[in-house]
């Protein structure tokens, strides 16, 4: 890992390491009932996660502050932010979501890894792709506005239950099924660009 330069952008990448675990972890079903604070906790600490994405970024290109450290750990805490989220909640029996949907996010991420360092090897150019940077910007919102969608049925539910997923089911199926049915279109998504890269690669190596 490059060495750690404290500037401003660095500092911002540091503190989304924080927001990570508040991001996702306090879901878990081993913590009990989710009450409205855990899930507004939960919600706040992810958007602030995404935003301080973009404004890293955009700092260090405004400062010239643009590190190795910050190259190298900007897109990788984007990565713990995904998979934390994605992977806690395929573990709520409510959400019904396919564990299989977390594993196509999880390596996917892996094998593009894997291509990257051994085009490096190689010495082939590897830039990220825009359906790429399209993919975690899609992940991102569609993480977000499941939580939001999560915070706003608690309070819907008049009996705020961990079982508040439940709402939906008499009322709108479809609502019921529509966090299921974005993670498993966003999973699909993300395994498409990793083809995609799959493909780009070996069209560099052919040439």
């Amino acid at each position: 890992m490059p060495p750690f330069i404290w500037n401003i952008p660095n500092a911002i990448t540091l503190t989304r390491f924080i927001m990570v675990p508040l991001s996702c972890l306090p879901l878990l079903p081993i913590f009990g009932e989710h009450t409205g604070g855990t899930l507004l906790l939960v919600t706040i600490s992810f958007i602030m996660a995404g935003l301080t994405d973009c404004l890293d970024g955009y700092l260090a290109r405004k400062l010239n502050q643009m590190t190795d450290w910050g190259a190298y750990m900007d897109p990788l805490m984007d990565k713990f932010l995904v998979w934390g989220l994605f992977l806690v909640l395929t573990l709520i029996p409510q959400m019904n979501i396919p564990i299989w949907t977390f594993i196509v996010i999880f390596g996917r991420d892996l094998l593009v890894t894997e291509m990257r360092n051994f085009a490096i090897k190689k010495d082939i150019s590897f830039k990220t792709s825009s359906l790429a940077k399209i993919k975690t910007s899609t992940q991102m919102i569609v993480g977000g506005f499941i939580l939001i969608f999560l915070l706003t049925t608690y309070y819907l539910d008049g009996e705020q239950s961990i079982y508040y997923m439940e709402y939906w089911v008499e009322i709108n199926p479809f609502l019921y099924y529509l966090p299921r049915n974005l993670v498993i279109l966003v999973s699909i998504f993300t395994g498409i660009t990793g083809i995609d890269y799959a493909i780009m690669l070996y069209k560099k190596l052919k040439t």
